[in-house]
């Protein structure tokens, strides 16, 4: 019986959380997403982070771009020098061990869009493990290291609060910090087969198309983490593994709903493939930091839907027609929010590299920000809608002195009709552009062919 042994095991670990949930309540959160150059002053703000764990907070940057294929970039050029996020890594990381698995807290990301991200790096002690004793150690691991979190999230809130004044966080009861976390993970391996004592030199295609049912399953249940994976049907697996996309037959690329797994030969010696997967990492972290916001975000639109209503009609029964703060910072709120879920394209626009864009397409399908971007906008439409006609009934019976309630009825009113054009325009927009990449062939360099000179053609699908 053929026996695989993982000999290398390099997990990145993602937790997000959105700072809509940390911030204190004299802080209206909302008025910062977004905001222009804000990062760029809690930046010049960090005087003296060394003191809580981190080091001065840099802007990421693609380090594909730092090849000499930087033609071929990754991120869209006006994210990539726009909206990466700030990072605020860790000195000198405590090291915890957890049977034959060590991991550590790299650092903590905060995006424009103000979401968290911490970054966590795990990896096998051992030179060699079999895979049921990696699940087990892995099982174990994900128990640690949830323990751990809530005291480096809080390091980092006491960092932030220590320089950061116009925006404070506060800390989380322990027993609900869990509640408000999302999560996805990274893994790229290495491996060997093993008859007997004897290795023997398989690749990913050569141990797919064995037929040696053990063998799959036991590359299945580490792809899945499972205890489970000896009573996998077969079938389905060759369905499971159907969704490899990569390019060569001694590689593997999944992308599934709990984790994006890789392996690649020369996933430590080609420079190339080095700097794209680091690119690759940081697209899922800032994506997962866009689930994090979107999600908030449906909520809190959700949330503040019928005490709006309510105050906009007590304000159109006001005879002295006075200001009301609440009602001009909601609205307020609501335009610039329009703005986190109408643009899924933006991190992607003219990426000159097809292959990064197949990763990309997974992950925004994974982390479903299309869904959560529809059923973001669908909210703050029926709410607008909702909230216009309210007001509309009140204000047949009103004088000539509701100039106040006339004035928000257009506000609500052109907030309306914005978002409708610009989400009109915006399909209009997506449409042509998946159509203008279904019908251009594209010249695909291979990432890691022994000569690097490989180029295959290939039209883009999305």
């Amino acid at each position: 019986m053929a026996n695989l042994q993982i000999t290398g095991f390099r997990l990145t670990d993602l937790f997000g959380i959105d700072c809509g949930n940390i911030a204190s309540k004299s802080c209206n959160i909302n008025s910062f997403r977004g905001v222009e150059d804000f990062l760029g002053k809690v930046k010049t703000k960090m005087l003296n982070p060394e003191s809580y764990g981190f080091t001065k907070p840099i802007y990421d940057e693609s380090e594909y771009s730092k090849t000499d294929r930087v033609s071929r970039h990754t991120f869209s050029n006006y994210f990539a020098y726009n909206l990466m996020p700030l990072f605020f890594a860790s000195i000198n990381p405590t090291q915890y061990k957890v049977k034959d698995l060590v991991f550590n807290f790299q650092g903590i990301r905060i995006s424009p869009k103000m979401s968290i991200t911490i970054n966590i790096s795990c990896n096998l002690d051992n030179s060699k493990s079999n895979v049921q004793d990696l699940i087990n150690n892995y099982s174990d691991y994900k128990k640690t290291v949830k323990e751990k979190l809530y005291d480096y999230m809080n390091s980092f809130i006491d960092c932030w609060n220590a320089h950061v004044k116009e925006l404070s966080f506060e800390k989380i009861p322990e027993s609900e910090f869990d509640m408000f976390l999302h999560q996805y993970e990274i893994i790229d391996f290495d491996y060997s087969v093993y008859n007997g004592n004897k290795k023997t030199t398989f690749k990913i295609k050569d141990i797919l198309k064995s037929g040696d049912y053990d063998l799959i399953k036991q590359l299945a249940g580490f792809t899945r983490m499972s205890y489970n994976y000896n009573s996998y049907d077969i079938e389905k697996l060759d369905n499971f593994f159907s969704t490899n996309f990569g390019n060569r037959d001694d590689e593997l690329w999944i992308v599934n709903k709990e984790r994006f797994i890789r392996h690649h030969p020369e996933a430590k010696t080609n420079k190339y493939n080095i700097a794209f997967f680091s690119d690759a990492k940081l697209v899922f972290e800032i994506l997962l930091q866009q689930e994090t916001c979107l999600k908030y975000l449906n909520i809190w639109i959700n949330k503040n839907r019928n005490d709006f209503s309510n105050k906009l009609v007590k304000l159109a029964q006001d005879k002295n027609k006075r200001k009301n703060d609440e009602i001009e910072s909601f609205l307020g709120d609501i335009a610039r929010l329009s703005d986190i879920f109408s643009d899924k394209y933006l991190i992607q626009r003219d990426i000159n590299h097809s292959f990064f864009n197949e990763v990309f397409i997974r992950a925004i399908d994974v982390l479903r920000i299309e869904n959560l971007m529809a059923i973001t906008k669908e909210s703050y439409q029926i709410h607008s809608l909702y909230t216009s006609q309210k007001i509309s009934n009140y204000s047949l019976n009103l004088n000539k002195k509701m100039k106040h309630l006339t004035i928000w009825m257009i506000i609500l009113g052109v907030l309306t009709f914005l978002l409708a054009a610009v989400t009109t325009v915006k399909t209009l927009s997506d449409s042509k552009f998946k159509n203008d990449n279904v019908n251009n062939e594209v010249q695909i360099d291979s990432e890691s062919e022994n000569n690097g000179t490989l180029r295959q053609i290939k039209k883009l699908k999305f």
